[in-house]
């Protein structure tokens, strides 16, 4: 069964609308999104921009639902990927300039709890984000960076444990920042060349790397931790985001649809039934208790949405 909210706002026209994210919140599923419309003559006179800062909560089977509004009118406007929701004192704390981004954006603090949002107050100078393609894998005795834009390399690390092939599963779901702790770096070991730019974390599990590529099309990749040889390739138009599921792997394919794979060879096993909807072209996902939440659209508006697995 798939189950569908659209995420706009009747009667009011979106010029700018992004999702930051989907979280678990007690026993409720959250997306967490912004949106900017259209201004008035006199806010335009005003250098005036009305803001929406939207939060949409679900029951699990989404059978249920429940919105909340913050409404602003001001020049800067929110720009979904420089926030960051988090928990924290057994509330939410949504962050809207949590990344310094390419243009300023209001910085406040929101609490979420109950389904609902208030303003804390201002946040704090904002950091600078810092792309998966720029950081550097660490796992034990060795570490995965891309040395250039398209190609990968695995280094020995000095005064690190034996390199393991079963190696401790640090970045095992790639929802998790990776293991980062600027250790020094020995020879390479192997080099990679890509098709696309890495746009995932890196995570290892039973001595196999996994990683998605997206920009120039793009791949989901499973390699060799020991030797760097591809145990598969699974061909997609972009991979910038995956979840693990047991021992498979959720992904959008070529068509932007929802599909499981083999971990352990790239097989196709499974496509989720999803209907008219196609996966957003962040892959924003989350699987909990056998259900994939997703956002999506159907070529004319963002929905949030509801599969089963």
């Amino acid at each position: 069964m798939v189950r569908s909210y659209p995420l706009d706002m009747p009667g009011v026209e979106f010029r700018g609308h992004g999702v930051t994210g989907i979280y678990e919140m007690d026993e409720c599923i959250a997306f967490v999104h912004f949106a900017f419309g259209v201004p008035s003559e006199l806010e335009i006179a005003q250098k005036l921009t009305p803001n929406y800062v939207l939060l949409d909560t679900f029951s699990r089977d989404f059978s249920e639902h429940k919105r909340s509004v913050l409404t602003y009118k001001q020049s800067e406007i929110f720009i979904a990927s420089n926030a960051r929701c988090y928990p924290e004192n057994g509330y939410f704390v949504l962050n809207t300039r949590y990344y310094k981004g390419y243009i300023n954006s209001p910085a406040k603090l929101i609490k979420i709890s109950d389904g609902l949002m208030s303003e804390l107050g201002v946040a704090k100078e904002p950091v600078k984000e810092i792309y998966n393609d720029a950081k550097t894998y660490e796992f034990d005795g060795f570490c995965v960076r891309m040395s250039s834009p398209f190609m990968m390399e695995c280094k020995e690390i000095l005064d690190g444990t034996e390199f393991k092939s079963e190696a401790k599963d640090e970045n095992l779901n790639a929802n998790l920042p990776p293991k980062e702790q600027g250790a020094r770096m020995g020879k390479t070991i192997w080099r990679l060349k890509l098709g696309a730019y890495l746009y995932t974390p890196v995570c290892l599990h039973d001595g196999v790397l996994y990683f998605g590529t997206a920009g120039k099309g793009g791949d989901i990749y499973a390699v060799d931790a020991k030797s760097g040889e591809v145990v598969f390739e699974f061909k997609t138009s972009g991979t910038e985001h995956f979840i693990w599921v047991e021992s498979q792997i959720l992904l959008a394919n070529r068509k932007n649809k929802p599909v499981l794979i083999s971990a352990k060879d790239g097989l196709l096993l499974k496509e989720i039934e999803f209907e008219k909807f196609r996966l957003s072209a962040d892959q924003i996902m989350l699987v909990s208790g056998g259900r994939l939440y997703a956002v999506a659209n159907d070529g004319a508006k963002i929905y949030a949405v509801c599969a089963e697995i």
